[in-house]
């Protein structure tokens, strides 16, 4: 029977901490960056200027919302261009792919506000048979419980 040499198994050891630790600073780094990668997008100038018209169309009663949306097709594209947005953050959020606790703490205002501004557009698609807004739904519970833990 061979003798363990326990030097080199420390050495072993080491070798496979290091490495496991750097592949979980990489992935922690991975994902702060991707967040503030959504952050700049959603303030980025082109997306600016569309949130912009979407919400001036916010502020319209809920009938003629509903009408700029059926007859208005660069409005509509607008309005789901925020969606697509939101619902890109919320679903990297579920898969974890950008940092949960970083997310809620910088969208924390957005996502609900502009949940609220969009929603006629989510139930105008549901209504049409295009399911909208489940993803939004579980950022938002986050968000919300998130920002309890906060006030604490």
């Amino acid at each position: 029977m061979e003798e363990i040499d326990w030097f080199e198994l420390l050495k072993w050891l080491l070798g496979v901490s290091a490495v496991v630790l750097s592949l979980w600073y990489t992935i922690r780094h991975f994902k702060i960056v991707r967040t503030i990668a959504y952050i700049e997008r959603f303030n980025s100038p082109l997306i600016l200027e569309t949130r912009s018209k979407v919400e001036k169309w916010s502020r319209l009663p809920e009938e003629e919302k509903r009408k700029e949306l059926e007859e208005n097709e660069t409005l509509y594209y607008q309005v789901n261009l925020v969606y697509n947005i939101m619902t890109e953050i919320a679903v990297s959020y579920r898969y974890r792919i950008i940092n949960r606790k970083l997310t809620c703490e910088l969208f924390d205002p957005i996502i609900p506000r502009w949940y609220e501004k969009i929603e006629p557009f989510i139930s105008f698609n549901n209504e049409r048979g295009v399911p909208h807004g489940y993803d939004l739904e579980v950022i938002m519970k986050a968000i919300s419980k998130h920002g309890r833990k906060r006030i604490k």
